[in-house]
């Protein structure tokens, strides 16, 4: 076994009762490289055992030599994370789940398609929960929801999430359900609204995983990553007003549909996208007839230069099978949908 892949075990031992983040610290303090390949590094050292020494790669080596020409950097600004690219990524793109009102069966088979194409970063484009506790829209009575119950099966959703994809980086762009709970505090117990740990962040362990949070935005080359604040009828219409209000291409949630609307203009084409969702109509209590909402998501891939190209991934029924479709061809199938879908 090498040096490294041995101190990072030794590390892992002192430190593996700890969380994510903080035994991902560690690890970055003591090689000096970066969370992506102190992620790396952990994972080859859990891996190690039963590995013939001549396949352990000098990762620390490695990473230094990567140092030199990073693929990848994020800087953050008032409003807008960047990430710069300078080799070919790809993006796994996870719109809309309504945790605990996702299509369970479709989540899973999307994930496991998730990991299949490698993807440099995971962004989730916000309403990863539902919040229906706080909202102030009507609500059944009969149902036993609490925010509290949201919030652990989100918790659990995104450690599964960060398990799934141990050396990607994460990114979490804030859904308008997310912000639930800044308008309930805000409006009915504004004296908790500053209490450290009260934010949804905070409740979900984010910085423990290493996922990353942004209020507003997220820009991968070209392309802006972000929710939506406004909702039109047609597919593809959110997503070009978001553009229009960015003056950039744009991947957004939000609308639950899939569709693409582009713009020229005297500088060049601006691209609207709109990924879909995961979620379940008929366990949402503000939904009363079949909606205009398309079930998959998207991927993303980016070129050094930050032209980029999007794909929807989108579930389809075949007679009573449902598959997943992409790049024109069948990437998933369900043993069975989810219940009601």
């Amino acid at each position: 076994m090498n040096k490294n892949l041995t101190r990072a075990l030794e590390i892992i031992r002192e430190h593996d009762a700890n969380p994510i983040g903080s035994l991902l610290g560690k690890v970055r303090s003591e090689f000096g490289i970066s969370l992506h390949f102190a992620r790396q590094l952990v994972s080859s050292a859990r891996a190690v055992e039963g590995v013939p020494p001549a396949a352990l790669a000098n990762i620390r080596e490695q990473a230094e030599a990567k140092k030199m020409k990073p693929g990848i950097k994020v800087s953050h600004g008032k409003s807008q994370a960047t990430v710069r690219v300078t080799r070919q990524d790809t993006t796994f793109v996870i719109p809309d789940l309504h945790i605990p009102y996702h299509l369970q069966a479709e989540t899973d088979a999307y994930l496991r398609f998730g990991y299949s194409i490698n993807p440099a970063r995971v962004v989730l484009l916000g309403d990863v929960i539902d919040a229906m506790a706080i909202s102030r829209f009507d609500k059944n009575p009969a149902r036993k929801t609490t925010l509290a119950g949201e919030i652990d099966i989100a918790k659990r959703f995104l450690k599964d999430l960060r398990d799934r994809f141990p050396l990607c980086d994460i990114h979490y762009c804030e859904g308008n359900h997310e912000d639930r709970l800044r308008k309930f505090l805000w409006k009915r117990a504004p004296e908790l609204a500053d209490i450290r740990g009260m934010s949804i962040p905070d409740l979900l362990g984010l910085s423990d995983l290493g996922i990353q949070w942004h209020s507003s935005s997220l820009r991968v080359g070209q392309l802006t990553y972000t929710h939506a604040n406004r909702i039109r009828r047609l597919a593809g219409q959110t997503a070009r007003a978001m553009s229009d209000e960015w003056n950039s291409s744009v991947i957004c949630g939000h609308s639950h549909r899939q569709g693409w609307c582009p713009r020229t203009t005297p500088t060049g084409v601006q691209d609207g996208y709109e990924a879909g969702c995961l979620c379940d109509y008929r366990r949402l209590d503000y939904v009363d007839n079949v909606p205009n909402w398309q079930i998959g998501g998207a991927t993303v891939e980016t070129f050094p230069d930050g032209t980029f190209t999007v794909d929807f991934a989108r579930f389809v029924d075949s007679g009573k099978r449902r598959c997943l479709v992409w790049r024109g061809r069948r990437v998933g199938e369900l043993a069975s949908r989810s219940q009601g879908a």
